[in-house]
């Protein structure tokens, strides 16, 4: 199951598309097409299980997806798992603190953070 997290902002969707750009490419992932979603990926699943992350911008609201394919072989993928859970956990700490970047990067202090935010 994949975590969510929503986050209010004043910024447009124009602007919160460039942030996500800028900021995912620049950590190495690349924005591609994973089972019919647009999505932000990194990795092949062959030493780590592919990172992702899907942005859906609607009326003032972001909402971040994240997870790690499942596998029951490599590159045969079953099922998701989201960072909320310890599944994967070497690989979720570094997907758990670029959620967190990702939502400061808005820059918004008075943006409403709901659903699952990564501690510290």
């Amino acid at each position: 199951m994949r975590t969510k997290t929503t986050v209010t902002t004043t910024k447009s969707p124009e602007e919160v598309a460039q942030i996500a750009r800028n900021f995912f490419e620049n950590l190495g992932f690349n924005y591609v097409k994973f089972k019919k979603q647009m999505v932000y990926k990194r990795g092949k699943g062959f030493l780590t299980a592919p990172q992702i992350f899907r942005i859906v911008i609607e009326d003032g609201v972001v909402t971040i997806e994240s997870w790690l394919p499942t596998a029951l072989l490599i590159g045969v993928y079953v099922g998701e798992s989201g960072i909320d859970n310890n599944y994967g956990w070497a690989v979720k700490l570094s997907m758990r603190a670029n959620l967190r970047e990702f939502i400061n990067a808005f820059g918004e202090s008075d943006s409403i953070v709901s659903g699952y935010y990564p501690k510290q």
